[in-house]
């Protein structure tokens, strides 16, 4: 009896909800199996796609095309098919989309070339300014490896802060300032000892690896006690992934594991060239790297034996992907992937670390779903003084957004030859523009948000659709009389450097971190004042820091958003975090707001219980579950309206708005809410057979 072949269903890379069919050939038999990139015919031309599943039958009537080619580069194992698949009902993205996206195409083995500095320290700093304004890129590299004087560092090392740098590291080569140097061995350095708390959290932890499970771990020192986790979990031969929010920290978290494992430790990102990324990919499949450290697509990466996820800052909204499908959240994933990996006899520990967690993940301790171990150093030390000042009694120009008690602290600060860290969570120089003769702010007419003053271009930026407005004029009754308000970073700057001119002063934005040369750790070392929006509130203490001030601490209180408190309370905390000794100094018009109230107070606790009371009165999460629908429209506004609102009237679930959507004409979004992810997912997927080309964001930030 002749052998009826075998059908590969196969997800393709486009918006479809669905697989198509297709006949394994003889001679890709055993080649073809789950999680194999293939070649195949669609329409008039060929594409690639993933082998999802391997059937004997087709619902599909009439004859399938065969399978043209199996790719011999990277891809998935059938348990990481599963964990797509699972995004992809989750998010209700479609599974062509979700498994496809993240794969790399092919993977290439990088020549590993590393390099030391021959100038010293002294002179490296002399040349540096030099370089500044003929060549920043070669300035910034030379920095960057001149930071190490008596240690290599690696060409990916360098390639994960500055971007593309082969060019560069030639022309220092050629100068003579740099060597390339063969790679040796390092001497392993010693793990920092633990206090009698920490290695009891370090044994509790470890405790977990025979059944697994999931673990907060809320307290400030926490990368110490990472260490020794890790290294329970290479003893025991097992894979180890660890996830920050950000690219730029990377570097310093690689640089502290690889002087403990050296080659066994990967970085992965995004960002990184496609065949490097396929290497990694190839390394983590094959269980030959140990070790990966990567920022939220890392998830996808399909480990042989992965025992340990550990998720840094995991209240961090740079773990939610927002810009496209599949709009998954990392941490939510990294839950996911454990019970899939549980349920094939593998039982991962997944280990969140916070100072500030988000209120759903410490909900979830209460609740018992997730175990808490708080650390003894949670408790801010008492050498850390925090002034709040009222703003709404600051007395002199009320048009200066540094108070007189703020600019005081910063001279005596300096003056002790210590450093100062300012946070202002908005980028530009004004950030609201009215118009003295009618009263209204100046919006993007393409987007409806309000537009920010540079002054170094001298024009209005929308900093959601980057349109660049040159009139300076009032779009309502066009006079010239307008009146500048709010404080951005170059303000701040500005403001700064009129104060303390001889201060050096540095701005990080994101304005100034689009340009390769500038580098959070060296911002760090080489400046007095450093000005930036909150993501330099992120990753380890700076050294010598002796005053953070917060320029304003109402920038997301006076958001239209439920988690505002929450977010308040999460850039102090991360800003306080950057500081050993000394002060912290917050600016506010709203000093009773609770969030600022229980952050002076170093009290999680009593703010997570007040916000948990709010939550729960208004059914917000994580008493909630949310989805977020956007639609467009022409002409029939009202009709989509109606047919969402008829769609979802069997389901038991909330429904707010519609609100326009800043940023986009004739696009409006909804909320819906219920009592579970099920219901929620369900009610979704009936609005998306009843009006396809909706975007759906299922547990949005």
């Amino acid at each position: 009896m002749e052998q009826r072949p075998m059908i590969a269903k196969v997800a393709l890379p486009i918006p479809i909800y669905k697989e198509f069919d297709f006949i394994i050939p003889d001679s890709l038999q055993g080649a073809a199996i789950i999680g194999k990139r293939v070649k195949v015919p669609l329409r008039n031309r060929k594409t690639w796609g993933v082998i999802v599943a391997v059937t004997e039958q087709s619902t599909v009537c009439g004859d399938l095309e065969p399978l043209l080619a199996v790719a011999d580069g990277p891809s998935y194992t059938a348990v990481d098919v599963e964990f797509c698949r699972w995004m992809s009902d989750h998010y209700l993205s479609p599974l062509g989309i979700v498994i496809n996206r993240p794969l790399p195409q092919r993977a290439t083995e990088r020549v590993k070339r590393y390099y030391r500095p021959i100038v010293g320290v002294t002179e490296a700093a002399s040349l540096i300014d030099k370089l500044q304004r003929r060549a920043p890129r070669q300035a910034a590299l030379l920095q960057m490896i001149s930071a190490i004087p008596t240690s290599m560092i690696s060409e990916a090392e360098l390639r994960c802060q500055l971007g593309e740098v082969r060019h560069q590291l030639i022309r220092l080569q050629e100068k003579g300032f740099i060597k390339q140097v063969r790679p040796v061995a390092q001497k392993q350095e010693s793990l920092p000892l633990l206090s009698t708390d920490d290695a009891a959290a370090v044994n509790r932890i470890c405790a977990k690896f025979v059944h697994g499970g999931t673990i907060l771990l809320h307290g400030r020192e926490r990368r110490g006690i990472y260490h020794y986790v890790v290294k329970e979990a290479i003893k025991r031969g097992e894979c180890v992934l660890i996830l920050v929010p950000e690219r730029f920290l990377l570097a310093q978290l690689t640089h502290s594991f690889r002087s403990q494992w050296g080659g066994i430790v990967e970085i992965y990102h995004g960002g990184l060239p496609e065949g490097e990324r396929g290497r990694i990919w190839n390394r983590a499949r094959s269980g030959d790297c140990r070790i990966i450290i990567g920022t939220r697509s890392a998830i996808f990466l399909p480990f042989t034996n992965l025992r340990l996820i550990i998720i840094d800052e995991e209240q961090d909204s740079s773990y939610k992907q927002q810009d496209m499908l599949p709009y998954y959240h990392a941490r939510e994933a990294a839950l996911m992937k454990g019970a899939i990996t549980r349920k094939n006899r593998r039982v991962p520990l997944l280990l969140l670390g916070s100072a500030a967690p988000s209120l759903e993940t410490f909900h979830a301790t209460h609740t018992k779903a997730i175990e808490l171990i708080r650390l003894s150093r949670q408790e801010r030390k008492s050498d850390v003084e925090i002034e709040v000042i009222d703003l709404r009694r600051v007395k002199g120009k009320s048009d200066l957004c540094i108070s007189p008690q703020l600019r005081q602290a910063i001279g005596e600060t300096l003056s002790h030859g210590k450093k100062v860290l300012l946070i202002v969570n908005r980028r530009g120089y004004f950030s609201v523009v009215l118009c003295k003769e009618c009263g209204q702010s100046l919006r993007c007419p393409q987007c409806g948000i309000n537009l920010v003053y540079h002054f170094t271009t001298s024009q209005l930026l929308c900093h959601l659709c980057s349109n660049v407005y040159h009139g300076m004029r009032c779009s309502q009754c066009r006079s010239r009389a307008l009146r500048f308000l709010g404080a951005g970073t170059q303000r701040v700057e500005a403001e700064v450097n009129r104060l303390f001119p001889s201060a050096a002063t540095m701005r990080i934005d994101a304005d100034t971190m689009r340009k390769k040369e500038k580098n959070l750790s060296f911002a760090r070392r080489d400046n007095d004042i450093v000005i930036g929006t909150q993501m330099v509130a992120k990753g380890p203490r700076w050294a010598q820091l002796g005053l953070v001030g917060v320029v304003s601490a109402d920038t997301f209180l006076g958001r239209p958003d439920f988690r505002a408190a929450e977010r308040t309370f999460q850039l102090l905390a991360s800003s306080a975090s950057q500081i050993e000794s000394g002060r912290i100094i917050i600016q506010t018009y709203f000093p009773d707001q609770y969030a600022i109230r229980y952050f002076a107070a170093d009290d999680y606790d009593g703010f997570y219980h007040e916000e948990i009371d709010y939550r729960k009165r208004f059914f917000y999460p994580p008493f909630s579950y949310l989805a977020k629908i956007t639609f467009s429209y022409k002409d029939r506004r009202q009709k989509k309206i109606e047919t969402i609102k008829k769609t979802l009237a069997p389901f038991a679930v909330d429904l707010l708005g519609p609100t326009k959507i800043p940023g986009a004409k004739e696009e409006e979004y909804l909320l819906v809410k219920g009592t579970t992810s099920a219901l929620v997912c369900e009610a979704a997927t009936a609005l998306l057979h009843a009006i396809p080309g909706l975007r759906i964001n299922i547990d949005p930030l």
